[in-house]
């Protein structure tokens, strides 16, 4: 436990994840002039609180060094990613913000950083 030294794919997992959350609250999709993001789409809770819930646990469980969970965080963020892009997409392709862009790419990144982490942090620390 003495060993307080981040990795490399730590740091990415934290930056995307970070990225993930900052993205969250940028406009998904504009519509005749009104923005929506993905905390509050209709002005109900929307997706985005599940982006930012799943990014701060990997983030917490990335610095505690433990690679499944964070894993499966990234795993379940990606997936909501990619499913928030398609629902989006079909229903308002010609309307996409970069919010939505943003979510998916660092949902994305963050879990292949995390398969990365798996790799490439050490058992016994």
């Amino acid at each position: 436990m003495g060993n307080k030294k981040l990795y490399f794919s730590q740091l990415l997992v934290i930056g995307f994840s970070i990225l993930e959350i900052i993205a969250t609250f940028l406009p998904a999709a504009k519509v005749y002039g009104q923005s929506f993001n993905l905390i509050s789409p209709g002005g109900h809770m929307g997706s985005g609180v599940f982006f930012i819930v799943l990014s701060a646990i990997a983030i917490l469980f990335t610095i505690l060094k433990k690679k499944i969970t964070v894993l499966g965080a990234t795993l379940l963020g990606a997936t909501l990613g990619v499913y928030q892009f398609y629902d989006f997409h079909s229903k308002l392709s010609q309307f996409t913000g970069p919010g939505l862009y943003l979510v998916l790419v660092a949902s994305i990144g963050a879990f292949l950083c995390a398969l990365f982490m798996l790799v490439q942090v050490k058992k016994n620390q």
